[in-house]
């Protein structure tokens, strides 16, 4: 999968998912107990992931949420929002 932007990013294949694309918004880069949420938009990922691998040198566990299509989001069930951006997020 290619992620497209009007500035230059880098491209972060291993960690797209074609279903998570498909349902608007999705955990690419997941972490047990993480101190901070960071989310991207659609080709800004790596912009999200760099930091969150900055923030795990230093011990500080990040996890990454891409939100790729405002509308397929919104049409997932309640549940599933909830698991992807949970009250409380940071």
């Amino acid at each position: 999968m290619i992620s497209v932007s009007r500035h230059a990013v880098s491209q972060v294949t291993q960690l797209t998912k074609r279903y998570g694309v498909a349902r608007g918004v999705y955990v690419p880069k997941k972490e047990k107990n993480a101190a901070v949420t960071l989310a991207s938009v659609g080709g800004e990922l790596g912009f999200a992931v760099k930091p969150a691998n900055t923030l795990a040198g230093q011990g500080v566990k990040a996890r990454v949420v891409s939100y790729s299509v405002r509308e397929a989001a919104y049409a997932t069930e309640i549940a599933y929002q909830c698991k992807v951006l949970p009250k409380g997020s940071t």
